[in-house]
Protein backbone atom coordinates (compact mmCIF):
# COMPACT_ATOMS: atom_id res chain seq x y z
CA UNK A 1 0.00 0.00 0.00
CA UNK A 2 2.64 2.36 0.93
CA UNK A 3 4.83 1.30 -2.55
CA UNK A 4 1.31 2.76 -3.96
CA UNK A 5 0.94 6.16 -2.73
CA UNK A 6 4.82 7.36 -2.76
CA UNK A 7 7.63 7.77 -5.59
CA UNK A 8 10.34 5.18 -5.30
CA UNK A 9 12.33 6.90 -7.42
CA UNK A 10 13.90 8.95 -4.64
CA UNK A 11 13.56 7.97 -1.30
CA UNK A 12 16.00 8.60 1.50
CA UNK A 13 16.44 5.80 4.58
CA UNK A 14 17.43 6.39 8.08
CA UNK A 15 19.59 3.90 10.20
CA UNK A 16 19.77 3.38 13.63
CA UNK A 17 22.07 0.97 15.58
CA UNK A 18 21.01 -0.16 18.76
CA UNK A 19 24.08 -1.18 20.33
CA UNK A 20 27.76 -1.02 19.76
CA UNK A 21 28.78 -1.83 16.02
CA UNK A 22 28.38 -0.34 12.42
CA UNK A 23 25.56 -0.63 9.91
CA UNK A 24 25.37 0.83 6.15
CA UNK A 25 22.85 1.33 3.58
CA UNK A 26 24.24 -0.71 0.60
CA UNK A 27 21.50 -0.97 -1.34
CA UNK A 28 18.25 0.94 -2.52
CA UNK A 29 15.87 -0.60 -5.34
CA UNK A 30 12.16 0.53 -6.21
CA UNK A 31 10.53 -2.17 -3.82
CA UNK A 32 13.04 -2.80 -1.20
CA UNK A 33 17.24 -1.32 0.33
CA UNK A 34 19.63 -3.65 1.77
CA UNK A 35 21.77 -3.00 5.38
CA UNK A 36 24.82 -4.60 5.85
CA UNK A 37 26.80 -4.12 9.15
CA UNK A 38 27.71 -5.71 12.63
CA UNK A 39 26.46 -9.10 12.58
CA UNK A 40 23.43 -9.78 15.27
CA UNK A 41 23.43 -5.76 15.51
CA UNK A 42 20.06 -5.05 16.23
CA UNK A 43 18.91 -1.55 14.35
CA UNK A 44 15.94 0.14 13.98
CA UNK A 45 15.00 2.07 10.12
CA UNK A 46 12.64 4.75 9.01
CA UNK A 47 12.04 5.56 5.31
CA UNK A 48 11.09 9.00 4.15
CA UNK A 49 9.65 8.93 0.18
CA UNK A 50 7.43 11.75 -1.58
CA UNK A 51 3.99 11.30 -2.26
CA UNK A 52 2.24 10.86 -5.71
CA UNK A 53 1.56 13.82 -7.09
CA UNK A 54 2.93 16.04 -4.24
CA UNK A 55 6.85 15.98 -5.08
CA UNK A 56 6.72 19.63 -5.94
CA UNK A 57 4.27 20.90 -3.36
CA UNK A 58 6.50 23.13 -0.65
CA UNK A 59 5.02 24.98 2.46
CA UNK A 60 5.64 28.38 1.79
CA UNK A 61 4.26 30.01 4.92
CA UNK A 62 6.01 30.14 8.17
CA UNK A 63 4.07 28.58 10.41
CA UNK A 64 6.13 29.19 13.66
CA UNK A 65 5.97 26.74 16.79
CA UNK A 66 3.38 24.17 16.79
CA UNK A 67 2.20 22.80 20.84
CA UNK A 68 2.41 19.31 19.93
CA UNK A 69 1.63 18.35 23.81
CA UNK A 70 -2.38 18.01 23.45
CA UNK A 71 -2.11 15.69 19.92
CA UNK A 72 -3.72 12.74 20.36
CA UNK A 73 -1.28 10.60 18.04
CA UNK A 74 -3.68 7.38 17.97
CA UNK A 75 -6.67 9.06 17.17
CA UNK A 76 -4.71 10.28 14.53
CA UNK A 77 -3.46 7.18 13.29
CA UNK A 78 -6.97 5.78 13.37
CA UNK A 79 -8.35 8.44 11.67
CA UNK A 80 -5.66 7.98 9.01
CA UNK A 81 -6.05 4.71 8.68
CA UNK A 82 -9.96 5.10 7.89
CA UNK A 83 -9.28 7.52 5.61
CA UNK A 84 -7.45 6.53 2.27
CA UNK A 85 -8.03 10.03 0.70
CA UNK A 86 -5.80 11.52 3.36
CA UNK A 87 -2.29 10.17 1.34
CA UNK A 88 -4.16 10.26 -2.09
CA UNK A 89 -3.97 6.90 -2.49
CA UNK A 90 -6.43 4.52 -4.19
CA UNK A 91 -7.21 2.06 -1.91
CA UNK A 92 -9.76 1.84 0.04
CA UNK A 93 -9.46 2.69 3.47
CA UNK A 94 -10.57 0.63 6.65
CA UNK A 95 -13.87 2.26 7.90
CA UNK A 96 -13.56 3.07 11.75
CA UNK A 97 -15.95 1.22 13.15
CA UNK A 98 -14.44 -1.56 11.44
CA UNK A 99 -10.48 -0.40 12.67
CA UNK A 100 -11.83 -0.13 16.26
CA UNK A 101 -13.44 -3.96 15.97
CA UNK A 102 -10.21 -5.46 15.16
CA UNK A 103 -8.37 -3.58 17.32
CA UNK A 104 -10.37 -4.60 20.53
CA UNK A 105 -10.18 -7.85 19.28
CA UNK A 106 -6.40 -8.31 19.29
CA UNK A 107 -6.11 -6.52 22.44
CA UNK A 108 -8.59 -8.97 23.92
CA UNK A 109 -10.92 -6.43 24.95
CA UNK A 110 -15.52 -6.37 24.85
CA UNK A 111 -14.97 -2.72 22.90
CA UNK A 112 -12.57 -0.52 21.64
CA UNK A 113 -10.92 1.80 24.25
CA UNK A 114 -8.87 4.87 22.83
CA UNK A 115 -6.52 4.77 26.22
CA UNK A 116 -5.23 1.49 26.02
CA UNK A 117 -4.62 1.70 22.73
CA UNK A 118 -2.11 4.50 22.94
CA UNK A 119 -0.73 2.70 25.48
CA UNK A 120 -0.12 -0.59 24.06
CA UNK A 121 0.21 -0.30 20.37
CA UNK A 122 3.00 1.95 18.57
CA UNK A 123 1.38 1.53 14.99
CA UNK A 124 -0.44 -0.81 12.33
CA UNK A 125 0.73 -1.77 8.69
CA UNK A 126 -1.60 -3.09 5.80
CA UNK A 127 0.65 -5.38 4.19
CA UNK A 128 -2.11 -6.19 1.61
CA UNK A 129 -5.63 -5.93 0.66
CA UNK A 130 -7.98 -7.14 3.61
CA UNK A 131 -5.16 -7.41 5.81
CA UNK A 132 -3.63 -5.30 8.86
CA UNK A 133 -0.58 -5.83 11.33
CA UNK A 134 -0.84 -4.24 14.88
CA UNK A 135 2.54 -3.68 15.93
CA UNK A 136 2.38 -3.26 20.18
CA UNK A 137 4.87 -1.24 21.95
CA UNK A 138 6.12 -4.63 24.02
CA UNK A 139 7.66 -5.57 19.92
CA UNK A 140 4.65 -8.36 19.32
CA UNK A 141 3.05 -8.34 16.10
CA UNK A 142 -0.68 -9.68 15.57
CA UNK A 143 -1.86 -9.97 12.01
CA UNK A 144 -5.98 -9.91 11.23
CA UNK A 145 -7.44 -10.26 7.87
CA UNK A 146 -11.14 -7.77 7.71
CA UNK A 147 -13.70 -7.98 5.45
CA UNK A 148 -14.62 -4.01 4.43
CA UNK A 149 -18.21 -3.21 3.78
CA UNK A 150 -19.06 -2.30 0.24
CA UNK A 151 -19.44 1.18 0.26
CA UNK A 152 -21.65 3.18 -2.34
CA UNK A 153 -20.56 6.02 -4.58
CA UNK A 154 -22.17 9.34 -3.44
CA UNK A 155 -24.87 10.86 -5.35
CA UNK A 156 -24.82 13.62 -7.34
CA UNK A 157 -27.64 15.54 -8.46
CA UNK A 158 -27.56 14.38 -11.38
CA UNK A 159 -27.80 10.56 -10.66
CA UNK A 160 -30.36 11.81 -8.04
CA UNK A 161 -31.96 13.31 -11.19
CA UNK A 162 -31.99 10.52 -13.07
CA UNK A 163 -33.21 8.05 -10.26
CA UNK A 164 -36.07 10.50 -9.26
CA UNK A 165 -36.78 10.21 -13.16
CA UNK A 166 -36.87 6.50 -12.63
CA UNK A 167 -39.04 6.13 -9.72
CA UNK A 168 -41.36 8.41 -11.13
CA UNK A 169 -41.60 6.71 -14.54
CA UNK A 170 -41.97 3.16 -12.43
CA UNK A 171 -44.82 4.73 -10.40
CA UNK A 172 -46.93 5.83 -13.74
CA UNK A 173 -46.70 2.20 -15.27
CA UNK A 174 -47.63 0.69 -12.06
CA UNK A 175 -50.72 2.75 -11.83
CA UNK A 176 -51.66 2.71 -15.51
CA UNK A 177 -51.95 -0.78 -14.98
CA UNK A 178 -54.17 -1.11 -12.27
CA UNK A 179 -56.51 1.73 -14.01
Amino acid sequence: MFAQCVSLDSYQVFLQAYGSGEIALTGRCSDHFVVSGTPGLSFGWEMKAKQIDYDQLRMTEDRGQVDTSAVNYGAEAASYLASPTAVGCSKVGIREDTLRTLIANVMGLPEFDEELFNQQLAYATVPADNEIVFHFRDGHEVSRAFVQKRQMPRQTEERKKHMSEVMKAKWRERHAESD
